[in-house]
């Protein structure tokens, strides 16, 4: 499945990185709309623990454009922390089937997604294993990330992760394992 970037999804200073290394987190999937099947949005962290909250759309040919990634609102952390979620203050307009990037950013900034959920506008999809073969394919794409040498996102993002598995950093990591294999490749050859 192939993911792309609209300009829009780096309004806010985030970039490609950040949305992978979301995906290699823990994060909730939310279906902005009940029956609008193609517009969903991620609340989780990146591995820096940024919170982030990300918009984005799968396409007729089930390619994933993204379009928005920003901070997540301190009332978003708190939800996700655990809080208690309160009941909807007023009616949660409706989002039209064929809205654009740009009123679907200004309909989740003014219908809080708690809110949403809590009125049964926005759903919780609990399956993320579109997202997960996202990530898988991601770390063997070209290599944009810069790591000493060129790694596809992904692969940096999961390399962050089990490097700060085993308290060290990810340069390191990565020097171990290519130190092993080119050992390996020495001895067989």
């Amino acid at each position: 499945m192939e993911v792309i970037f609209s300009a829009s999804a780096f309004r806010h200073g985030y970039a490609e990185q950040d949305f992978y290394e979301l995906l290699a987190t823990k994060y909730l999937k939310i279906r902005s709309q009940r029956g609008l099947d193609d517009v969903y949005e991620l609340l989780g962290r990146s591995l820096s623990g940024t919170y982030l909250h990300v918009i984005y759309r799968v396409l007729p040919d089930r390619t994933l454009r993204v379009f928005h990634i920003s901070s997540m609102t301190e009332h978003r952390k708190s939800a996700i922390g655990g809080t208690e979620m309160k009941k909807p203050r007023r009616k949660i307009s409706r989002l039209s089937r064929d809205a654009s990037d740009n009123e679907i950013i200004r309909w989740t900034k003014s219908n809080d997604v708690f809110d949403r959920l809590e009125a049964g506008v926005s759903e919780i999809i609990e399956n993320h294993t579109d997202l997960d073969a996202v990530l898988h394919e991601a770390i063997f794409q070209d290599n944009t990330a810069q790591l000493n040498m060129r790694l596809p996102p992904a692969m940096k993002a999961v390399l962050s992760k089990l490097a700060r598995e085993r308290t060290t950093d990810a340069t390191t990591l990565a020097r171990i394992w290519l130190a092993e294999r080119l050992e390996r490749e020495l001895k067989s050859g």
